[in-house]
């Protein structure tokens, strides 16, 4: 599978920035159709995030899934199971560094990450997960984190999975 650009990124950002109220209705039911589950999953974890937060996860969600769904038109729905067997994965992930010290944890995602296929999307959710308020504190507190990192990247893992064939 191809990596996914920062190019690409770049551009889905920058088209999202634009978008009227109607074509944003439009793809969201384009998304639900293709990959309601995913779409529900974000949703049901963004229940989990403060609520003066949670738009700022739904978005960082909804880019990804729209990538995703864009470059991936004719891939099967992911299912349920599926869902829930890449987030036990990323769960025990998570676990590993928990109560780690900063350091450690920069150096066990360096390594652990070093063949991700799908790094650039990954380095999007940490930016935007890491991201800091005009007062420099962070958006999301520790546990706030850990679900938007657990949720992102179960999101791309699944996709990835499924077969996704990626051109960028």
């Amino acid at each position: 599978m191809e990596v996914v650009s920062i190019e690409k990124i770049e551009e889905v950002l920058n088209y999202f920035e634009k978008l009227d109220s109607d074509k944003f209705k439009g793809i969201m039911d384009e998304i639900t159709e293709k990959q309601g589950n995913l779409l529900a999953y974000l949703l049901a974890s963004s229940e989990s995030i403060n609520q003066d937060k949670a738009e700022y996860f739904f978005y960082t969600g909804f880019v990804i899934l729209y990538i995703l769904v864009e470059l991936g038109k004719t891939m099967p729905m992911v299912g349920e199971n599926d869902i829930d067997k890449r987030e036990l994965k990323n769960t025990q992930l998570l676990e590993m560094i928990e109560g780690e010290d900063e350091d450690l944890i920069i150096e066990f995602i360096e390594t652990a990450f070093k063949d991700y296929k799908q790094i650039n999307l990954f380095a999007f959710v940490m930016d935007s997960v890491f991201d800091e308020d005009q007062a420099g504190k962070p958006v999301f507190n520790e546990d706030e984190t850990s679900i938007a990192i657990l949720t992102l990247k179960t999101i791309i893992d699944c996709m990835d999975v499924q077969g996704l064939r990626i051109v960028t």
